[in-house]
Order: structure tokens, then sequence, then C-alpha cells
């Protein structure tokens, strides 16, 4: 499936990820740069609630496998109420190499936003079969997704005027990063057993699908507007296999 004239394409595929997955942590890379105010340790976390999942992973690194509803419930001792699968998963680089919650946060959103772009890219090209329009329909929608989230925010930025939004809200941990990369690697093992029959595509697509809902409350929704359209696209080109 992958021959050696595949090489360019997927040299620029893996550039653009790693340039996306650079964006991301460019803040905690800036602030050890900043030499009127010195690092002291505390790292630069992301919008909305990012630091609540912060603290939640802190609690599964320190061995509290079952609690961390800082956010969700009322303290942070009692069952958390949503699944803590998200920070279990950030969390193993960090119990393998001893790191700490703040570094192993952003270790992980470095390494998932450049898996991210690259599922993005493999699901649109899967899909469309135009490989330039996959690779910048992958950072348009990662890095511009505020621009089609409204017509309102669209036309404020064609204005100039300021916009009261995150510029990178795919790459918050740990939403939707990693609900969102679990999703597109269902969708892509979905698509590829739907092109070529692999069984082990179909058992990926399973396996995949499951975390995706158990790590996200909402991944159902995404799956229930996104699927149709994968099968209205076949439909379309008349492959009915």
């Amino acid at each position: 499936m992958i021959r050696r004239s595949d090489a360019p394409w997927l040299l620029a595929v893996a550039v653009c990820a790693v340039l996306y997955a650079g964006l991301t942590v460019l803040p905690n890379v800036l602030q050890r740069l900043d030499a009127d105010f010195p690092f002291q340790g505390i790292e630069i976390m992301g919008g909305d609630q990012e630091h609540y999942y912060a603290a939640r992973l802190d609690r599964v690194l320190e061995g509290e496998g079952d609690t961390g509803s800082i956010y969700y419930s009322g303290g942070p001792d009692v069952p958390a109420v949503a699944s803590l699968l998200p920070e279990r998963l950030i969390a193993v680089p960090g119990q393998a190499f001893g790191l700490s919650a703040a570094h192993v946060f952003v270790l992980a959103k470095f390494l998932l936003s450049a898996l991210l772009f690259a599922l993005l890219t493999a699901v649109s090209v899967l899909l469309s079969g135009r490989r330039r329009a996959a690779l910048v329909a992958a950072a348009a929608v990662l890095c511009c997704w505020f621009l089609f989230s409204s017509p309102a925010t669209l036309l404020q930025a064609l204005r100039g005027e300021p916009l009261g939004t995150e510029f990178l809200r795919f790459s918050r941990l740990s939403h939707p990063l990693v609900s969102s990369t679990l999703f597109f690697a269902a969708l892509l093992a979905l698509t590829g057993w739907v092109r070529w029959r692999k069984p082990w595509m179909a058992i990926a697509c399973a396996i995949f699908t499951g975390m995706c809902f158990y790590a996200y409350p909402y991944a159902w929704t995404f799956l229930l507007a996104l699927l149709p359209l994968v099968a209205l696209r076949y439909a379309l080109v008349r492959d009915w296999r």
C-alpha cells in the first residue's frame, strides 16, 4: 500500500505534523526563552478547562487511578464521574520515565498533536484521493477551526476584528485532543476496511471506537455526523462493497 514513490509525500506530512505540534507547545518553549521573566517551572496551560485535566493527570501519576473528580464532582478523592482513560493514556510516558505531570502534559500535547495531524490527513486522502487537498484540509481544520464555527466568526476575521476564541482548540488536553485522536484513528481504520477489506482494520476500528466512546461521552455525536457522510461518499462513487 506504501510505495517508494510515496516517500516525498510522507515526508511532507511528517514535516507539517511536526510543525503543527511545535506550534501547540510554542508558548511553553517561549516561556523558557524569556529573559525578563525567567522560567520558574510552572507550565503555561491552555484555555478553557485544561488545568482541570492537568489536575486529573496528576492524580493518575500519583497512583490514584480511580479518583480525580476535581472538576466533575465534589472533590479529588471521590470516584471520577467521567472516564480517566485519556489521563491514563497521557500518563504512560510519565510513569515510564518518571516525569512530572506538567512535563508529561507538554510532551503528550506535542506527540498527540503530530499524530492527530497525520491521522486527519490520512483520512482525507482515503476519502478524497487528493493528497495536496488533504494536507490543506488538515491544516485548515486544526489551525483555523474557529473560522468555520459560525458565519459571524468568519466575518469578524475578515474584518480584522479581535476573536474571542482559542486559536488551537484541537490541541487542548485532554479533550478534544485525546478524544479526537481516537476518533480519527477509528475513522481511518473504518475507511481503510471499506477500501481494502482487511480484517485487522475492522478490529482496529472496533477497538478505537470503543475507546473513543469510553474516553468521551459525547463521541457518539461525531460518529453520528460523520459516518453517514462517509457512507454517502462511497454511494456517490457507486462503491457498493
